[in-house]
């Protein structure tokens, strides 16, 4: 299986959760607080693509690193995970064109 992740990309990675688990799962449960952190960036995202302000692309790759982090915490391989969506995506992709080809 290839690497989607530079090993560059997983070191940071590590790092990231590392620190994340240090300051976020202090008196609480990690998982749950990354899971509200993600519903935060989705609904900045939102917001500013919306409005047209440029600084969205930030927030998206803010909302990798969690959804990254998630991976990390439940102990899932990146690469593995990422290998298995993207035939899920290009799979349910071709099956909603032929749908919609058929209508």
């Amino acid at each position: 299986m290839p690497d989607s992740l530079t090993d560059y990309a997983k070191d940071r990675l590590r790092e990231i959760h590392s620190l994340s688990a240090e300051y976020n799962g202090n008196g609480g449960n990690h998982t749950d607080k990354l899971l509200d952190l993600v519903d935060k960036h989705a609904e900045e995202i939102r917001e500013l693509y919306s409005s047209g302000d440029g600084h969205f692309a930030v927030e998206v790759g803010d909302l990798l690193i969690l959804c990254y982090e998630l991976l990390l915490e439940e102990k899932k391989s990146s690469d593995g995970i990422m290998d298995i969506c993207y035939d899920r995506y290009i799979g349910k992709l071709r099956q909603l064109i032929d749908d919609k080809g058929a209508a």
